[in-house]
């Protein structure tokens, strides 16, 4: 705004903003079956978040507080915006976990869903030479549009995942896991992605024949595989999408503002892992 009374701003500029969000979250849990350890237990667990937020800005710039004459974009300027979104996820678990009468057999299996889903909506609008810095200072006043604009979004996801975890006598791990995936970000017939990840771990020290190894307090070896994903970070990137561009012959252009990637799909990455634990001289 050039060479501005920084004191004459702080009273006469306007720049008022308020936010509001809101992020109430509820859950229930209940046991289907047994709670103590010697019974079969099934725990259910359901969860719903909210997430709804808004925010509205207004500013002005009074034209009487610039160094330059009437003509300047910055004379009696006013802008606003308004955005809003709201999203909503639930998630439902349940958990397993049958009782053995011989203790050295140990279970637990998890099942998972999860929903997400939400949608936003922005607005802004741009004026300047509004009639009068008395007390008029919305750009809805009768001044000349400087800038305009508008977007809406939608957007959805969810995944199921699948663990089985098994012990025997507590030296013998065995766990798997299947999670599939699916959102919006991608193009029909690319929307899932599945991912399966196993591992295991066997405690050495546990192992009759380590007894004469006093010294030592664990050993155990943990090998594991899995494939790790990644959805790209935009949402309707298989679209082809157009907005203006610089003039020709004194017209408006219009041109592509991305490629469209029809073929996107997700991101996998298979994964080794191998590793130890290693405790001496009681765990010092």
């Amino acid at each position: 705004y050039g060479l501005a009374n920084p004191v004459a701003i702080g009273h006469r500029a306007v720049n008022n903003e308020q936010t509001i969000k809101l992020s109430p979250e509820f859950i229930l849990q209940y046991d289907l079956l047994g709670t103590e350890p010697e019974e079969h237990r099934l725990r259910y667990e359901g969860q719903i978040i909210f997430d709804v937020y808004a925010n509205n800005g207004e500013t002005f710039f009074p034209g009487d507080l610039i160094a330059s004459n009437w003509s300047a974009d910055s004379y009696n300027a006013a802008n606003s915006s308004k955005y809003k979104s709201h999203a909503l996820s639930t998630r439902h678990t349940l958990t397993y976990t049958p009782h053995f009468n011989n203790e050295d057999h140990s279970v637990l299996m998890m099942g998972r869903f999860q929903y997400n889903t939400g949608s936003s909506s922005n607005q802004s609008l741009g004026e300047k030479w509004l009639p009068t810095a008395d007390g008029i200072t919305s750009s809805l006043a009768g001044g000349v549009n400087t800038s305009f604009g508008s977007s809406a979004g939608e957007w959805k996801s969810q995944f199921a995942l699948f663990q089985f975890h098994y012990a025997y006598k507590g030296k013998y791990v065995l766990d798997a896991t299947l999670r599939c995936d699916g959102s919006t970000k991608f193009g029909p017939g690319k929307r899932w992605g599945y991912f399966p990840g196993i591992s295991a771990r066997w405690n050495i020290s546990d192992e009759p024949w380590m007894e004469k190894f006093e010294w030592l307090n664990m050993l155990s070896i943990r090998p594991g595989w899995g494939i790790v994903g990644n959805p790209p970070g935009g949402e309707g990137l298989y679209y082809s999408k157009y907005g203006t561009g610089g003039s020709y012959l004194g017209q408006t252009t219009v041109n592509p503002n991305n490629i469209r990637l029809s073929a996107l799909k997700w991101e996998q990455k298979e994964t080794w892992n191998l590793g130890f634990d290693l405790g001496m001289f009681d765990n010092r």
